[in-house]
């Protein structure tokens, strides 16, 4: 299989994504490389084989308490005691325990109080969340502190590791019906929870061309990309230009 082919199939799994959440009145933006390759490419990255997207909370949990399509399973913390992510996997049923990548990953968005103790402590919460789910450090600096708590996540029993990130998600996402005086942010990755979005990330959505449809994104992606990316639109060295799953597979 190509990657071309690989891309296409991924890019299926959204378009169904994508019909689920306009039936159902679902809010979600491309996020990530996703959204920069809509931005810079029209499209996927060249390289790229998977896709991203962000959903708010109330409306991921809508999504996840809505989604029926048998084709295909969602791959999580709730679904799978092996899972390693804080967010959702749409995998393709027959790739279920596989590593091959088709998939679309769906990252929700938190509510934060804009209270300094209350948004410590959720901080906290999401970190915890972020090394119990991954059994790992994320960051490799080979720091005494780094190798004891390696060492404490891999001797947690997994049973008792699922049961501990249930309900610190819980706690980190507890904020989800907040109206007001509060910012977005993501325990997707360590340094997403460091990483505010403002209180009108996911207002006035709008539509752009991705391949040969059009999918919704947020308003100020300039922004973002360049907090995400830097110099967005500047192509990155070829050596660095490589598929995150596919090559990974030859």
């Amino acid at each position: 299989m190509t990657l071309r082919e690989v891309q296409l199939s991924v890019l299926q799994i959204l378009k169904d994504i994508d019909t689920h959440c306009q039936k159902n009145h679902i809010k979600y933006s491309l996020a990530f490389g996703t959204l920069l390759g809509a931005i810079r490419h029209n499209g996927f990255i060249p390289w790229d084989d998977d896709l991203d997207i962000y959903m708010p909370r109330d409306d991921y949990n809508r999504f996840l308490n809505t989604w029926n399509y048998e084709q295909y399973y969602l791959d999580n913390l709730q679904t799978n005691p092996n899972c390693t992510n804080t967010f959702t996997k749409v995998k393709r049923v027959q790739n279920r325990n596989s590593e091959t990548p088709f998939f679309v990953d769906v990252f929700p968005l938190d509510k934060c109080p804009r209270h300094k103790i209350a948004r410590k402590i959720q901080q906290l919460y999401g970190i915890i969340l972020v090394l119990m789910s991954r059994r790992n450090v994320p960051l490799e600096r080979g720091s005494f502190v780094e190798k004891i708590v390696k060492i404490f996540l891999k001797a947690i029993p997994c049973s008792l590791t699922v049961k501990i990130c249930r309900i610190m998600e819980n706690k980190f996402a507890k904020y989800y019906k907040l109206s007001n005086d509060f910012d977005y942010y993501s325990c997707s990755i360590l340094h997403n929870v460091y990483w505010f979005k403002p209180a009108d990330f996911f207002e006035n959505l709008q539509y752009h061309k991705f391949e040969d449809a059009m999918f919704p994104i947020i308003k100020d992606f300039d922004w973002y990309l360049k907090k995400e990316y830097g110099d967005y639109m500047q192509l990155p060295p070829i050596e660095k230009r490589v598929s995150p799953h596919f090559d990974n597979l030859h």
